[in-house]
């Protein structure tokens, strides 16, 4: 498919979040990566955690970009053409987790997910994008916050195994088919907690609306850096009432990331597009205009080196990952943070090239 004009700040936006989120979700080794590089273990926040939501929020404000050429208006042909595609991004992701499916079968197959919530928040996000103007939305997100903070305090309390989310989750899904990297049965994708996430894509959506009424680009920026300015602000005092959370996706945390997502979409805005600097951009410009591809490399690679199995003695089995590691990084420069470190940053730069491959004969897979 070939590619259309574009916003180039968000292109770069998009493209630098992708490639930040391939280096923190494939260190060499996950017990002595930088801990920027982690998720916060559970209140709290690094810059790790602001990869997801910027994703969704940069989803958010494309999405206002590309109902333009139907005015914004919900008909029945672009309803069905919001949850065709919803419905294929929520089916790539459980194919991601049940790859390579000969060894996995059905009954542990986890249900949600990166691409599934993607999925859910495009799909509800962009129909009430659609079906409501701007202010009623801004009221929108403002009732999904606050019910959501009331579910988690009237349901349960904001711990991993007593909130409210894991409870519905385990009731939907059953133990097997959810989560288990945080020791027990909770999916920090979970159901409930997309009902915020859909307020980070409308954030976008809502930039995204506010750009498209006004060609004055120094008033864009000076809006935009209003608006994330006070939202990082009511999260952290929206914190102290109800924590910043990633894993629980809580309402404090949609602001304060959905504050520094458009704070940074701003930045890029500012030097892209008002101060035309693109040289260093082009790196970032390859992740960004083929997004899913990018992810699903990422994906099917590290899984496909976790597949391999070399003898590295008579009775020691290791896999690609940990051999890729230990004999090209670990073995000159010692098993340490920054050789960890250096192994996320090859395997993206892999992941790159092949993305590159494609951007170069023309090739953006769309769904």
């Amino acid at each position: 498919m070939k590619m259309k004009n574009r916003l180039l700040s968000l292109d770069v936006f998009r493209g630098f979040t992708i490639c930040f989120m391939i280096i923190v979700n494939t260190p060499g080794d996950w017990s002595i990566a930088y801990e920027p590089l982690k998720h916060a273990a559970w209140h709290g926040f690094t810059p790790t955690d602001l990869v997801f939501p910027s994703f969704v929020f940069i989803t958010g404000v494309s999405s206002w970009f590309s109902f333009k050429s139907y005015n914004h208006t919900l008909t029945s042909a672009l309803f069905m053409k919001i949850w065709k595609r919803a419905f294929i991004i929520f089916l790539l992701g459980v194919g991601l987790y049940a790859f390579p499916f000969y060894n996995k079968p059905i009954s542990n197959w986890r249900i949600l997910g990166v691409l599934q919530r993607i999925a859910l928040c495009y799909g509800v996000g962009a129909t009430l994008g659609l079906l409501f103007k701007p202010k009623q939305l801004i009221g929108v997100c403002v009732a999904l916050l606050l019910g959501y903070w009331g579910i988690l305090t009237a349901f349960g309390d904001l711990t991993m195994q007593g909130n409210a989310g894991q409870k519905l989750d385990l009731w939907l899904f059953g133990d097997s088919h959810l989560y288990h990297g945080e020791g027990i049965a909770f999916d920090p994708e979970g159901f409930l907690s997309t009902m915020p996430s859909i307020v980070t894509y409308l954030i976008g959506y809502l930039i995204g609306g506010f750009m498209g009424t006004t060609d004055d680009k120094e008033k864009i920026m000076r809006t935009l850096s209003i608006i994330g300015m006070a939202l990082v602000v009511g999260g952290l005092i929206w914190n102290f009432a109800f924590p910043i959370n990633k894993k629980l996706w809580t309402s404090s945390y949609v602001l304060f990331a959905g504050g520094l997502s458009t704070l940074i979409f701003t930045l890029c805005y500012y030097i892209l597009d008002i101060k035309k600097v693109y040289e260093w951009s082009h790196f970032f410009r390859i992740f960004g205009t083929n997004a899913i591809l990018a992810y699903m490399v990422s994906e099917l690679l590290i899984i496909i080196l976790e597949l391999m199995k070399i003898n590295e003695a008579p009775d020691i089995v290791i896999n690609g990952h940990d051999a890729f590691y230990r004999y090209f990084f670990a073995l000159w420069l010692g098993s340490n943070n920054f050789s960890s470190f250096l192994f996320a940053i090859a395997f993206m730069m892999i992941c790159w090239l092949v993305v590159y491959i494609f951007y170069r004969r023309g090739i953006f897979l769309k769904v």
